[in-house]
């Protein structure tokens, strides 16, 4: 049993480590390249794309969509559920506790 503990908390940690990475990758991306190219743009000479700003689109809205692309593949390919184990419960007792020989048939 504290086997199974142990790969369920492992595997948490792999999956807290890749999330923390990833947002740590995603928001150097946002404040350095709207830091590098927002506060330098000058409202006659801003390029557009798609009707937004450069540094608007390639500093906003691509990291986001693809931020959003990771967690959906992360969280459709990698994350796993694994089955949780209940350390004070015997293996002959029902979920309330009560040994299941004690329990009346159902109609007698």
């Amino acid at each position: 049993m504290p086997d199974q503990l142990a790969e369920s908390f492992r595997q948490a940690q792999r999956e807290l480590r890749f999330q923390l990475t990833t947002w740590a990758v995603f928001a150097a991306w946002v404040t350095g390249w709207c830091g590098a190219n927002a506060f330098d743009a000058r409202s006659a000479d801003v390029t557009t794309t798609l009707g937004m700003p450069d540094w608007v689109l390639w500093g906003i809205a691509v990291p986001w969509v693809i931020a959003f692309a990771v967690t959906v593949w992360f969280a459709t390919r990698v994350m796993q559920d694994t089955e949780l184990v209940d350390d004070f419960a015997s293996p002959d007792s029902t979920a309330d506790g009560t040994d299941p020989d004690d329990l009346e048939e159902p109609g007698a």
